[in-house]
């Protein structure tokens, strides 16, 4: 589902991150193959590897 979103991102050069974790933060989104999470602590928790920059 958020496949069409990042490439609406990449776009318009609106900077992403992907992140594999197994402690996300708070689950906003999520099916099958993906979550979409806002995480507890930013930047401390999340070890951030920029995408669509």
């Amino acid at each position: 589902m958020t496949t069409d979103y990042l490439r609406l991102l990449d776009r318009y050069d609106v900077p992403w991150v992907q992140l594999r974790t197994a402690h996300p933060g708070r689950v906003v989104y999520q099916d099958d193959v993906q979550v979409v999470a806002v995480p507890f602590e930013y930047p401390a928790a999340w070890p951030l590897t920029q995408r669509g920059i």
